[in-house]
């Protein structure tokens, strides 16, 4: 704009001293605009480079600690289903949004209808690229294995961000967000620069380099555990959500079944859709998936051990034990307190047979809670803080999207009115989150190498 005033200020006047004027005018007009294009270039460059940087930062953490809690090793493979449709958006709409939303864009991986969005194992990041919008919420009950999923998710995301380039995946706890004292944005710039420091250098501009990658559409948001929040703060969480996230930028939320019905239905008649979004919910596990995995580390005698179990898996009624055991939280707990460890022979450990006693064990919760007291280690040392109406635990971040310098979800409930499951808060993320588990003595999981809480 400064260039075309003034050729037009050479146009205006006449006379020598006027043009000499107006053609100095244009010479610092050009300059200036050669250098605005020069910074907004440069500004580019790190925002690019800023990415990359931390795109490697989050790969190497989550690497890191995959391998250290054996989530590199074969898991129980958890798999999903398109969600009951009045959690969703219509299809139709997702894919009106996609073709002419302002905004927007389509993809040609985006499927033609929500049956596609079937899937298992690590075929997750397929699944949320089959959605015409990329916005996908992960539905499942306690100890289904959503972090798990989406920790598989981070990894996958960034793998192919090394030939493709594009968005950084942070996974991030919703624990602390409190959209009644925080706005989501504000809050996401400051938990950034609190797990990774540099990021809080400014740009020309003057804005940090958390704020202008956030900007840039350079951070794809995976928010976990929305039933973290106050139930009376949720429906408010979905929305700082649709007015914070802009128009075309892709998002994974994660929450338990319930508790997002609820939430998207506040009160009466009211409707606050993720939106943009469409979900999908996580299924129980199939008897011979947790047949092969409680069997797998068993040892010599683990078939004849674990032969009632087997048994009650594929019982009708399903019987309390295969209940529990349906979830790949108390399948991993069940594997970890009764299999040896590596060298350890199985004479002297307890007998996973118990488990199908039903005078002992009359309800799916009586065993969750019998495998729950089992593992639960009791603390020697400083008792750590103690979770609302759960175990000992230690005290939780205010979040973390890097497993170095975080438990993730391994935390109390926000508040009394967050999810009442309280041993599933305790260990929930545990098997790659808690880089402090094998100080707990008593553990049967702390001498373990590479073993591996799917949850």
């Amino acid at each position: 704009m400064a260039v075309v005033a003034a050729v037009v200020a050479v146009q205006k006047h006449e006379g020598p001293g006027a043009t000499l004027l107006g053609i100095a005018a244009l010479v610092l007009a050009a300059a200036a605009f050669i250098a605005d294009r020069k910074g907004e270039r440069a500004g580019n460059t790190a925002v690019v480079d800023s990415a990359d940087r931390l795109a490697d930062q989050v790969g190497r953490s989550w690497s890191v600690e995959a391998s250290k809690r054996g989530l590199n090793q074969p898991p129980l493979e958890v798999s999903w289903i398109p969600a009951d449709g009045a959690l969703s958006q219509s299809w139709s709409y997702l894919q009106t949004l996609a073709r002419a939303g302002c905004g927007w864009q389509s993809f040609p991986q985006a499927a033609a209808g929500p049956q596609a969005l079937t899937g298992a194992g690590g075929q997750l990041r397929q699944t949320w690229e089959q959605v015409p919008t990329r916005r996908l919420v992960v539905l499942g009950e306690p100890g289904s294995g959503k972090t798990m999923l989406l920790v598989g998710l981070v990894l996958d995301l960034l793998k192919r961000r090394k030939t493709e380039g594009g968005p950084v995946p942070l996974l991030i706890p919703l624990t602390s967000f409190d959209p009644g004292k925080h706005s989501l944005d504000g809050w996401l710039e400051k938990g950034i620069i609190r797990d990774y420091p540099w990021l809080k250098s400014r740009m020309a501009s003057g804005a940090s380099l958390a704020r202008a990658l956030l900007d840039a559409g350079m951070i794809i948001p995976i928010l976990d555990g929305l039933d973290e929040i106050h139930v009376s703060r949720r429906a408010e969480a979905i929305r700082a959500i649709n007015m914070t996230v802009p128009a075309g930028r892709g998002l994974i939320l994660s929450c338990r079944k319930t508790e997002f019905r609820h939430a998207i239905r506040p009160t009466p008649g009211q409707l606050v859709h993720l939106e943009a979004a469409t979900a999908i919910e996580l299924r129980p596990l199939q008897p011979d998936t947790v047949a092969g995995y409680l069997t797998a580390t068993a040892g010599s005698l683990g078939d004849a051990r674990w032969t009632p179990v087997i048994a009650a898996l594929t019982a009708v009624p399903a019987p309390p034990a295969a209940q529990a055991l349906s979830t790949p939280l108390m399948a991993s707990l069940a594997r970890t307190i009764y299999n040896p460890r590596s060298g350890e022979s199985a004479v002297g450990l307890p007998n996973p047979a118990d488990l199908c006693d039903t005078t002992v064990f009359p309800t799916r919760t009586a065993v969750e809670e019998y495998l729950f007291d089992g593992f639960i280690p009791l603390p020697i040392g400083p008792t750590p803080t103690i979770g609302i109406g759960g175990p000992p635990i230690r005290p939780p971040l205010i979040w973390s999207s890097s497993p170095a310098t975080s438990n993730t979800a391994c935390t109390p409930p926000a508040s009394p009115g967050g999810s009442s499951s309280a041993p599933y808060h305790a260990l929930s993320g545990l098997s790659w989150a808690d880089p402090h588990l094998g100080s707990w003595p008593g553990s049967r999981l702390a001498p373990h190498s590479g073993s591996c809480l799917a949850l």
